[in-house]
């Protein structure tokens, strides 16, 4: 088909469709332990630390502080 008029990206390939990727495992909805605790607070700080579950207490807990004043000075 030969026309004169240009189409945008849209209009030649339809709506681009929007795509949810989750933030990693959904946490438990009570956590029991200490590492599920700082699990659902990584979470809820919206932070994606891959093998963060395999981590020591000691390290998971820094990580999760640091994360958490990353995520406050972000929405000040």
């Amino acid at each position: 088909m030969w026309c004169n008029e240009r189409l945008t990206y849209s209009e030649r390939q339809g709506p681009i469709p929007k795509v949810w990727l989750p933030l990693g495992r959904v946490p438990t909805r009570a956590p029991h332990t200490e590492r599920e605790q700082l699990m659902q607070r990584l979470y809820e700080a919206r932070y994606l630390v891959p093998g963060a579950e395999d981590l020591e207490l000691n390290y998971l807990r820094d990580l999760v502080q640091a994360c958490e004043e990353k995520k406050r000075k972000q929405d000040e």
